[in-house]
C-alpha cells in the first residue's frame, strides 16, 4: 500500500527487494506474473551494494530488448542493519530524457543563432556608422586637387573619426592656401620672365640703332659730304628695320596677352588652307605643294585658324637653311570624324632636347621674335577642341600635325 502511494505521488515504479536480493513487492506485479521481471535483484547491483557498500546506485538494465535506467538504494533500521533494497526502474525515461535533451539543445541552438544574428546585425550597424564617414573621407581625399576647390567635411561627433575629419579639413585649408601662394608665385615668376624676355628683345634692336646714330652723328659733325648722304640712307634703312622689328614684337606680345574673342562658325576649312597656301606661293621662294581634300567643314573661328596656318607655314619656311632648296608639303585629309592637316618642311629640324619647349611661351629657335607664335597656335587649336603636335628629324625637317573635329556638314 505504501509503495503504491509513493509510486502514485512521484509517478514512478518501485520494487522492494530483501537483504538477500529477493523481490518482495512491486508496484507492477504483472511484470513478475508474466515473468517479464525476474524474482532476483540485478546481480551487479547486489554486489555493488552489499560488497562495495555503495549508498546508491544507478545502472543501465535491459528488459525485453529495451534499455532503461534503474536506481537502487539500501534501507537501514535504527541500528544500521540492512532491511532491504528499493529499486526504481525508469521505463521509457531514456527516450524522454533524450527528447528533453534534444529539445534543450535545439532551444540553446536557437538562442545562440538569434544572438549570433543579432550580433551580426549590430556589428553591421556599428560598422556602417564607422565606415560611412571613413568612406566619405576617402572619397574627398580621392577628389582633392591642388588647384581645385576642395570641400570641407561636416562631422559633429567628438571621437577618433572626428579628429581625422578635423585633420583632413585642416589639410584642405592649408592646401588651398599653399595653392594660392603657388599660383601667385608662378604668376609673378611668369611676369618676371616675360619682362626679362621683353627687355632682352627690345635691347637687341636698340643697340645697333644707337651705334648707327652715333656713327651718323660723327659723320655729320665733319660736315656735309657725299659719304654722309650714303651713310644717312643706310642708317635710316637700318633704323626703320629695327623699328619694324620692335613693332612686330609688341604686336606679338599683345596678341598673346589678349586673344580676340572667338567667333565660332561652320566653314569650309579647305578654302582657308588653299587661300593661305596660295598667298605664300606668291611671296616666298620655297617650293610649296598642297594636297587638300575639297569641301571639308569644321566648326571653329576661321580667322584664328587662318592665323594658325600662316604661323606654321611661315615657321616651316624660316626653318629651311639659306643654302638649301626649300620644300614645303601641305596636306588636308578628311578622316571619319576628324580633319588632319600636316605641314612638312625639309628644314634643319628640332633637337630632341627642345621637344618639350616647342609650345612653351618665350621659347624660340630663331634669332628674332619672342617665341609666342606656336604657343598662340596651340591655344587657338585647343579652343577649337583640337590638337597640334609635331614630328622632327634633325637636319631632315619637321612635320606639324593639326587635328580638328570634323563638322557634320562635311
Amino acid at each position: 500500500l505504501i509503495l503504491n502511494e509513493e509510486s502514485s505521488t512521484y509517478n514512478v515504479d518501485i520494487n522492494l527487494y530483501s537483504p538477500k536480493g529477493i523481490l518482495l513487492s512491486s508496484t507492477k506485479p504483472y511484470l513478475t506474473d508474466r515473468q517479464i521481471l525476474g524474482e532476483q535483484m540485478n546481480p551487479k547491483a547486489f554486489v555493488e551494494l552489499t560488497q562495495e557498500k555503495s549508498s546508491q546506485l544507478l545502472i543501465q538494465e535491459e528488459l525485453e530488448g529495451s534499455d532503461y535506467l534503474s536506481a537502487y538504494i539500501p534501507l537501514f533500521d535504527g541500528k544500521n542493519t540492512i532491511l532491504g533494497y528499493v529499486n526504481t526502474p525508469f521505463f521509457a525515461k531514456n527516450e524522454e530524457l533524450n527528447k528533453q535533451i534534444s529539445n534543450l539543445v535545439v532551444n540553446i541552438l536557437n538562442i545562440y543563432f538569434l544572438l549570433l544574428l543579432g550580433g551580426v546585425f549590430l556589428a553591421y550597424i556599428i560598422s556602417r556608422q564607422i565606415s560611412k564617414p571613413l568612406l566619405l573621407i576617402r572619397e574627398k581625399i580621392a577628389k582633392t586637387e591642388l588647384r581645385g576647390s576642395n570641400e570641407l567635411i561636416v562631422y559633429n561627433r567628438d571621437d577618433e573619426i572626428g579628429l581625422l575629419v578635423k585633420q583632413y579639413n585642416k589639410m584642405v585649408m592649408e592646401l588651398e592656401e599653399s595653392a594660392n601662394q603657388m599660383a601667385e608665385t608662378e604668376r609673378e615668376g611668369a611676369w618676371r620672365e616675360m619682362a626679362k624676355q621683353v627687355a632682352h628683345e627690345i635691347k637687341n634692336p636698340l643697340t645697333p640703332m644707337k651705334l648707327s646714330m652715333q656713327h651718323l652723328q660723327r659723320a655729320y659733325t665733319n660736315g656735309p659730304s657725299e659719304k654722309l648722304d650714303t651713310l644717312f640712307a643706310k642708317t635710316s634703312k637700318l633704323i626703320i628695320e629695327q623699328i619694324e622689328s620692335l613693332s612686330n614684337m609688341a604686336s606679338e606680345f599683345s596678341n598673346f596677352a589678349q586673344m580676340p574673342e572667338d567667333k565660332f562658325e561652320e566653314f569650309n576649312i579647305s578654302n582657308i588652307l588653299l587661300g593661305t597656301t596660295d598667298l605664300f606661293k606668291q611671296s616666298e621662294n620655297a617650293d610649296i605643294k598642297a594636297k587638300v581634300a575639297p569641301n571639308v567643314y569644321v566648326h571653329a573661328d576661321p580667322e584664328q585658324l587662318r592665323r594658325v596656318f600662316n604661323n606654321l607655314i611661315k615657321n616651316s619656311i624660316q626653318a629651311i637653311p639659306e643654302e638649301r632648296s626649300g620644300k614645303i608639303e601641305i596636306e588636308l585629309k578628311a578622316l571619319k570624324s576628324t580633319v588632319r592637316i600636316t605641314i612638312k618642311d625639309n628644314g634643319k629640324g628640332i633637337p630632341e632636347e627642345n621637344y618639350k619647349k616647342v609650345f612653351v611661351p618665350n621659347f624660340s629657335t630663331k634669332n628674332s621674335g619672342m617665341g609666342l607664335g606656336l604657343a598662340i597656335c596651340r591655344k587657338i587649336v585647343e579652343t577649337a577642341k583640337g590638337t597640334v603636335s609635331f614630328t622632327s628629324e634633325l637636319n631632315q625637317g619637321t612635320t606639324f600635325i593639326v587635328m580638328l573635329p570634323r563638322s557634320e556638314k562635311s
